[in-house]
C-alpha cells in the first residue's frame, strides 16, 4: 500500500492551498439492534452543541437510500468539520461529552462505528434534502496506479455529467480515528437529480466498460457505493 500512501501524500502537498479547504471527520454510524435512527438524531441534538464549543461542527447528515456496495446495515453518514485534529481530543475530554457515553453505547454498535479523518479536496457543496451518490473507495494493494486513478476520475466525472450528475465534494482520507470498519482512501460525492439519472449513469455503456478498471484500481470488497439523502 506504499504506492497509495505516496499518491495521497503527493496530492496533499501539491494541491494549491485554498481558504475553503477544511479538515473533516467522516462519521460512519451503525446502530445497535432494535435501535431506531431517531435515537441517533436525539443523541446528535445533545452532542452538536458540545462539539461546537471546540470548533467541531456538523456540516451534513446523509441517510442511506440504497446501498449498492458495502455494509448494508450502515445507518447514517455524518460529516463534521474540524478547526484542527486536536479539537477532537478537546471534545472527547469535555465533561458533558463524557457524560453522554452511556447513551452513545446504548445507541451505537461500537464494534462497527468508524470515524475517519479526511481532507477536503474539492469544495463541499451538499444541500439539505437532496440525493447523492457516494463512493468511498479503497485503493487496490496490487493494481493501483495514481495516474490511472486520476484519469478514471476525470472520465467518471464526464460520464456522470451526461446524466446531470455532478461531483460536489471530494475527500482524501488522512487516517482512522476510531473503529474497525473498512478503511478506504478516497470519497467522491455526486449530486443525483432523480432516480432515472442514476440509472442512466450506471447503465452508461462506458461506465459498464470501466468495470475492469475499477476492479484493478480498487478493492471493491472493502469499498462503499450508495445513494444517500441529506437531512
Amino acid at each position: 500500500m506504499r504506492c497509495c500512501a505516496a499518491f495521497l501524500l503527493t496530492l496533499f502537498l501539491t494541491l494549491p492551498a485554498r481558504a475553503e479547504q477544511r479538515m473533516f471527520m467522516l462519521d460512519f454510524v451503525f446502530l445497535n439492534k432494535n435501535v431506531e435512527l431517531a435515537a441517533r438524531t436525539a443523541y446528535n441534538a445533545k452532542a452538536v452543541p458540545v462539539a461546537a464549543r471546540h470548533g467541531v461542527r456538523l456540516q451534513a447528515t446523509l441517510d442511506p437510500v440504497k446501498i449498492v456496495l458495502g455494509p448494508t446495515d450502515l445507518a447514517r453518514l455524518d460529516l463534521w468539520t474540524l478547526p484542527e485534529p486536536n479539537a477532537l481530543q478537546a471534545w472527547g475530554r469535555d465533561p458533558d461529552f463524557k457524560a453522554m457515553q452511556p447513551e452513545s453505547r446504548a445507541v451505537h454498535d461500537m464494534s462497527k462505528l468508524t470515524l475517519f479523518l479526511a481532507r477536503e479536496i474539492a469544495p463541499f457543496q451538499v444541500k439539505p434534502g437532496a440525493h447523492y451518490w457516494v463512493e468511498f473507495l479503497r485503493f487496490s494493494e496490487s493494481g493501483f496506479n495514481g495516474d490511472d486513478f486520476s484519469a478514471y476520475v476525470r472520465e467518471i466525472d464526464g460520464i456522470a455529467a451526461q446524466s446531470r450528475m455532478y461531483r460536489v465534494a471530494t475527500f482524501g482520507k488522512v487516517g482512522r480515528i476510531l473503529g474497525k470498519g473498512h478503511e478506504a482512501h478516497w470519497m467522491n460525492i455526486y449530486s443525483v437529480p432523480d432516480a432515472p439519472s442514476l440509472q442512466a449513469h450506471v447503465k452508461n455503456p462506458r461506465f459498464v466498460e470501466l468495470a475492469k478498471v475499477r476492479e484493478r484500481l480498487f478493492d471493491l470488497d472493502r469499498s462503499l457505493m450508495a445513494v444517500f439523502q441529506s437531512r
